[in-house]
C-alpha cells in the first residue's frame, strides 16, 4: 500500500479498525488550515498529488426542526481555534442509499450540509473557495 492511500485512510477512515494499523511516519506532519469567516479548519495533506483536502465543512444550519423544508440558513456561529475538518459529512436520506457509503464510516442523517475541498497544496491566490 502507497504512503498515499495510508495517510488517506488514517485521515478519512478514523472510525474503521483498520485505520488504527497504518504507521502515520509517511504522512507529513503540518496540517493545513483554511480560514473561513466563522473560524479555521484543519485538513489533510494528499502527498501523491500534492494537494490539500478538508471534508465535512458545514455551508449551513443544519435542516433540522423548524429549519426542514426551508431554504438554507446562514452560519450564525464563530469560534476560536481549529476544528476538525477530516471526517466526511453525513449523507442526506435518499432512497436507494449508495453502495459502499457506509463502508467509508457515512451516516445518513438530515445534518448532511457539508462541503468537501480539494485544492493545490500551500498558498494559492485566486481560486473560488
Amino acid at each position: 500500500m502507497t504512503s498515499f492511500t495510508k495517510c488517506l485512510v488514517t485521515a478519512l477512515l478514523p472510525t474503521l479498525s483498520l485505520a488504527s494499523s497504518f504507521q502515520t511516519s509517511d504522512c507529513p506532519s503540518q496540517v493545513p488550515t483554511a480560514r473561513t469567516l466563522n473560524g479555521t479548519y484543519a485538513g489533510t495533506y494528499l502527498p501523491g498529488f500534492d494537494q490539500e483536502l478538508f471534508v465535512g465543512i458545514p455551508y449551513a444550519q443544519p435542516p433540522v426542526s423548524d429549519l426542514r423544508y426551508r431554504p438554507p440558513q446562514a452560519l450564525n456561529t464563530t469560534w476560536t481555534g481549529v476544528r476538525n475538518a477530516t471526517v466526511l459529512p453525513n449523507a442526506c436520506p435518499q432512497y436507494p442509499i449508495a453502495d459502499g457509503i457506509t463502508e467509508l464510516g457515512v451516516e445518513m442523517n438530515e445534518d448532511c450540509l457539508g462541503l468537501n475541498i480539494v485544492k493545490p497544496a500551500g498558498d494559492v491566490a485566486g481560486l473560488p473557495v
